[in-house]
């Protein structure tokens, strides 16, 4: 790759939670292959527990740094969520939390540097570059992985809620809305980018759809373009930039009512 990476993350918790159950992370992590080669991965991760699910925090926790394992022990692949669930499930057990404790969605964006891979597991917006992608299930309630390991849990979820998920797109700076794709991959990827030019994967929880001035909902474009406004790329570049978005955004009187995270690869090309 010719030139810089930086990567940060950043959570908080919304107005109307009392226990943030957003979590995220990020870090470089290296699997070796078989042969001896080792590969290296930059990787910036979040997960957002369910509001109805005990101890979904935890959850949301171990699932971010299960997946950053899973990438050290097996690289990238679409099986990678899978096998942090699998991880994470080891962890619950022996710490006596409940099954759905890991009910939590599951966001990451990822780089060798020559691809770039976008996760999404359950709901959320994956920005690939100048390409936003916004995840949501029409019911409300998100697919999580969680479900996959309890055929019980899953038949119960399909038969009230279907397994429909959409997806909305557009096109940043110009903002050119495409039209909407039902039961989208969970897995997006691209070459990492030749243009001279700062590039920006990011992932960003569904709080980003919460946003309202007086009752009423700010448009999701708005809020997430305004979020990755971002001016430097040093350091807590993440956390700089979402706590002056809402520092700004308080005092043009919005709010928040749910829990909001992100996490983001920026990679700075050079001639």
């Amino acid at each position: 790759m010719n030139g810089r990476l930086s990567v940060d993350s950043f959570y908080v918790i919304g107005h109307g939670h009392r226990v943030c159950q957003d979590y995220a992370c990020h870090g470089n992590v290296t699997w070796v292959k078989e042969d001896g080669e080792e590969v290296s991965y930059w990787c910036a991760v979040l997960s957002d527990g369910c509001s109805s699910s005990p101890h979904s925090d935890i959850g949301a926790r171990l699932l971010s740094h299960s997946f950053l394992q899973a990438v050290s022990e097996e690289g990238m692949s679409k099986e990678t969520g899978y096998l942090a669930l699998w991880t994470a499930h080891d962890v619950r057990k022996e710490l006596g939390l409940p099954e759905s404790a890991l009910d939590a969605t599951l966001l990451a964006v990822v780089t060798d540097g020559e691809t770039v891979w976008g996760v999404c597991h359950g709901d959320g917006l994956v920005c690939m570059d100048t390409h936003r992608n916004l995840v949501s299930y029409p019911s409300g309630a998100p697919m999580y992985l969680n479900y996959r390991t309890n055929q019980v849990r899953e038949m119960r979820f399909r038969e009230e809620f279907g397994v429909c998920k959409e997806e909305r797109s557009w096109w940043s700076p110009g903002v050119h809305p495409s039209p909407v794709v039902l039961n989208p991959a969970s897995l997006y990827s691209e070459k990492v980018p030749t243009v001279i030019g700062t590039h920006i994967f990011a992932v960003i929880s569904d709080g980003i759809t919460s946003f309202s001035i007086q009752n009423e909902p700010v448009q999701t474009i708005q809020a997430a373009e305004r979020l990755l406004a971002f001016k430097t790329y040093n350091g807590e570049f993440v956390t700089r930039r979402a706590m002056r978005f809402l520092q700004d955004t308080a005092k043009d009187g919005w709010k928040h009512f749910d829990d909001l995270s992100m996490a983001v690869l920026a990679i700075q090309v050079e001639s």
